[in-house]
């Protein structure tokens, strides 16, 4: 539901949400996160010149400023500035998401083993100076997922067979465990 302005200002302003101007019910003091891209150039240029952390955050905080009105950021607690993933980070982050294609492929009784070149591979094509890890799941999708499941509907891989991801010629290749 998308509320009008002064509705939410008066969400805000009493932790009160009014309905057709009789009607109001209270609406609990949580804390929810907001993600934001905001500043985050201004990371990336500041930690490759080796910038403090703290200088880090005061310098996100103003463009905080210069693009939210002072009403709403006052009403921030906390600012949380990340530091940039480095190819190790997404080589984790990777790790967890290719669990959950083992979990579906297990489904179906197909083992999945990936290289360590596959791996650094994905994560490099998944990973993004500006938007960490996110394009991560497209990557997987596009050079795993969907020409795995090609070649697991074609009948190249069954039930009880084991499928290895390997890189060969700059190409992610699959392969039967023999």
């Amino acid at each position: 539901m998308v509320l009008p302005r002064t509705y939410l200002r008066q969400w805000y302003a009493n932790s009160r949400l009014c309905r057709l101007r009789s009607h109001s019910m209270p609406i609990p003091s949580r804390r929810s996160p907001h993600p934001s891209n905001l500043g985050s150039h201004k990371i990336m240029q500041m930690t490759d010149e080796g910038a403090d952390h703290e200088v880090v955050k005061i310098a996100v905080l103003a463009e905080v400023k210069a693009n939210f009105r002072p009403e709403f950021v006052n009403r921030i607690d906390e600012i949380v500035v990340f530091h940039p993933l480095d190819e190790k980070n997404i080589a984790s982050i990777a790790k967890i998401q290719l669990k959950s294609l083992e979990g579906r492929l297990a489904k179906l009784e197909i083992r999945m083993q990936i290289s360590d070149a596959a791996l650094a591979e994905i994560a490099a094509a998944g990973s993004d100076p500006v938007y960490g890890a996110r394009p991560l799941k497209r990557a997987i999708q596009q050079q795993i997922e969907n020409p795995l499941s090609e070649e697991i509907l074609s009948g190249k891989y069954v039930a009880g067979k084991t499928v290895v991801i390997d890189m060969r010629g700059g190409n992610i290749v699959f392969s039967k465990l023999q």
